[in-house]
């Protein structure tokens, strides 16, 4: 009932798939300046606790990153590929039956990214990781460890006056120091 006691009716849209999901809703209290509520609709819902200490422990981060060498990795691929151990290696991973759970998922992954690997590792060239070299800081013919300091100084005092901004002897330090600066 409204305040000039009038009925409301309370409805909420859903489509007809998820009508068999919706427990019950309800409405909030009714505000004086209008005749409108808000309605909360709540669904079931089937909640599902995932594992994701799987990829921590994986040895993802182990793997190498390959270069194809367009002159030499065909031939080295091809020679790779005629050795009696790896084609054993392929014809056991195809005969091989897995189960289909996620274990069986997970055997047959690393399975056949171990052979992968393997036959990258004599085909590929490696490729390294490229570590940036830092470039030493060019100071300049005038700059000295007193005026790092200095600088250092008054960045520390400026940081405490932001934390504390009504003390009155952080800022008298501060302005002192950039008058030596």
């Amino acid at each position: 009932m409204t305040s000039n006691g009038s009925s409301v009716v309370d409805y909420a849209i859903v489509s007809e798939s998820l009508l068999s999901s919706v427990e019950y809703f309800r409405t909030h209290e009714l505000n004086y300046l209008s005749d409108h509520v808000k309605i909360e609709i709540f669904l079931k819902c089937m909640q599902r606790e995932y594992n994701f200490d799987i990829f921590e422990n994986s040895n993802w981060s182990s793997y190498k990153s390959f270069k194809w060498d367009s002159q030499k990795s065909k031939l080295k691929l091809l020679d790779h590929l005629s050795d009696e151990t790896v084609l054993n290696n392929i014809l056991n991973f195809e005969m091989q039956n897995f189960s289909n759970d996620q274990r069986g998922v997970d055997d047959e992954t690393n399975k056949l990214t171990t052979i992968l690997c393997n036959l990258a590792e004599n085909s590929c060239v490696i490729k390294r990781k490229n570590f940036k070299k830092s470039k030493p800081k060019n100071k300049q013919p005038w700059s000295d460890n007193a005026i790092t300091d200095l600088k250092h100084q008054i960045n520390a005092i400026g940081r405490n006056i932001k934390a504390n901004p009504f003390d009155k002897t952080y800022k008298t330090r501060y302005f002192n120091l950039l008058k030596n600066f």
